[in-house]
């Protein structure tokens, strides 16, 4: 048996949205991004509708989004009236497989194209948001990747320079947006080239990054999820961006703007985004500025609000914020063996979950659901006391309930 510790952590997040009706609607629908299974890496265990959501919630489903694994949850509300203000709050924990990849080689060569597989290809090309071929950007990237043959510097001087690229432009930039275009909660000039004009937010530091990363021949894309920076204790208006680079041989690394690699546990993953995604996102002034959406409203009849527990100034017109905030719940440390173990039994369960979550049980098939659900949550607490065998034993529990449903 293998004396070497894996290090596995438990990782939670949390979303409320409150939405406001500016007229009477018989019904509406906001899809959210949703907690996906994400290579050997992170496993989702549980996801809850929290009890304080508005009972106009009628249904909802989780579905395949057209690129996989990415998921969807679409929220379905029934009959609104003039002015009424309704509620979503919902959570979920994961599992991840925590690295510091110390197994990359302190030199890598930059990649040429005979080095990159033909999967990582399409996260070369330019798009709306992520102006590789522009000459500025071009220009920029020629002065971050000079005389460097490294990719590994190469990554971490991207990683630096961008997080600190006109830092007093990019605050200015935000006070006058806030005063003058804040009128939808998508904030403007977020594309690449906007930032290496302006500055920006991690959206658009993110942007301008995966431009740099294209511009020199390594393929990169964007990723939206979960930031655990305030452990919880705060709320956050947004969910994150940061980006992975692909390496010849080793595949896909996580990095974001000032720390690169990137430790799973550092973020939750709810997307992986093409180039589709990041065209819909587009650039400027359009609609969504540049910053690719992880949440949709199907009718222009409703806007976002402000929960009580935000501290934001609620005068400001235009779209309210949710509060998006997440927390590492517990680190454990065990064999490789017993972390195997709970990977793979975290993943039948949750491949059970997914198939029974939000559908019409009845009777029995309920009465199964809901056991497997308290042996679920059960193991959360398992995991937090770190007994890691009777994690297994509850989820082994959940599992074998989840069976039962016919």
């Amino acid at each position: 048996m293998s004396d070497k510790k894996q290090e596995i952590d438990m990782l939670y997040g949390e979303n409320i949205f409150v939405f406001r009706v500016k007229q009477n609607i018989d019904n509406f629908s906001m899809t959210h991004v949703f907690p996906m299974q994400y290579k050997d890496c992170q496993y989702p265990v549980l996801f809850e509708i929290k009890n304080d959501t508005s009972n106009k919630l009628e249904k909802y489903e989780i579905f395949d989004d057209k690129n996989k694994p990415n998921k969807k949850i679409k929220f379905t509300f029934s009959f609104l009236k003039k002015n009424e203000k309704i509620r979503l709050h919902f959570e979920y924990f994961i599992i991840v497989k925590n690295t510091d990849y110390e197994y990359l080689p302190k030199h890598i060569d930059m990649p040429n194209e005979l080095d990159i597989s033909d999967s990582a290809k399409q996260w070369l090309q330019p798009s709306k948001p992520v102006q590789s071929k522009n000459f500025l950007i071009k220009f920029k990237s020629f002065l971050i990747n000079s005389f460097r043959k490294s990719l590994s510097n190469f990554t971490y001087n991207v990683s630096y320079k961008i997080c600190f690229h006109r830092p007093l432009l990019s605050n200015v930039t935000r006070i006058l947006g806030n005063m003058f275009l804040n009128k939808k909660y998508w904030p403007y000039l977020t594309d690449a080239l906007s930032c290496y004009i302006f500055g920006g937010t991690c959206a658009a530091r993110t942007n301008l990054e995966v431009a740099i990363f294209r511009a020199c021949n390594v393929p990169a894309r964007i990723l939206i999820g979960t930031s655990l920076y305030y452990q919880g204790e705060k709320w956050c208006d947004a969910q994150h961006y940061f980006f992975e680079y692909y390496v010849p041989m080793y595949g896909w690394i996580r990095g974001m703007s000032g720390r690169i690699p990137y430790e799973p546990k550092n973020c939750i993953i709810l997307r992986i985004n093409h180039q589709e995604d990041e065209n819909v996102a587009g650039n400027g002034f359009d609609f969504y500025g540049g910053c690719i959406p992880w949440f949709w409203i199907d009718s222009d009849k409703v806007i976002l609000d402000f929960p009580e527990e935000g501290k934001y100034y609620k005068s400001k017109k235009g779209w309210g914020r949710p509060i998006n905030r997440g927390l590492i719940y517990k680190e454990s440390f065990t064999s490789k063996e017993v972390a195997e173990k709970i990977f793979d039994i975290t993943l039948s369960v949750w491949e059970k979950f997914l198939v029974f979550y939000g559908k019409n049980l009845v009777k029995e098939n309920k009465r199964f659901f809901d056991n497997a659900l308290i042996f679920q949550k059960k193991a959360i607490q398992n995991f937090h006391e770190d007994d890691l065998n009777k994690f297994i034993e509850n989820m082994e529990k959940a599992f074998q309930e989840f069976k039962k449903i016919r």
